[in-house]
Order: structure tokens, then C-alpha cells, then sequence
């Protein structure tokens, strides 16, 4: 599997002597599909899956918001 930072740019599918490069995702932007699905469960009125992306979402902020000050690192907004 070939990456480039978080995006999986390829996976080699193996099939006897042959391997097959597979890839789904032409878009070159990593939250483009998560963009996508976003979109797909407001416009079919999925609230329950959207409440729990959203929370999840609002978890990982957190955490890497915490970690950065941890480490020290501080936004001009920070102090606002």
C-alpha cells in the first residue's frame, strides 16, 4: 500500500501472478469523502449517525487540543 501522509493512495490487490492497483479515492483531498458521507447522511435526514459523527468529531478536538497545549503550542487566538 502506497501513502502519502493520511491518504491511502493505492492498494496492490494480488491475484495469482498479477498484482492490481486499486484506488477508490481520486480526490487528492483527504476530507473530501468525509465531506461526502456528511453530506449524504443530513440529506437523508439521519440524524442519530449525524449526533455521533459530530460528538466524535468534538472528542478528537479535544484530545489534539489538549495535546498541543501540552506541548506548548499556542494560537493568538488562545488568549482571546
Amino acid at each position: 500500500m502506497k501513502t502519502s501522509g493520511i491518504l491511502r493512495d493505492e492498494v496492490l490487490l494480488h491475484v495469482d501472478d498479477q498484482m492490481i492497483p486499486l484506488n477508490a479515492q481520486i480526490n487528492r483531498n483527504a476530507l473530501f469523502y468525509e465531506a461526502e458521507a456528511f453530506q449524504h447522511i443530513i440529506e437523508i435526514e439521519n440524524h442519530e449517525q449525524c449526533y455521533e459523527w459530530l460528538d466524535e468529531s468534538l472528542s478528537i478536538m479535544k484530545v489534539l487540543e489538549a495535546a498541543r497545549k501540552d506541548i506548548g503550542i499556542v494560537f493568538p487566538a488562545d488568549h482571546a
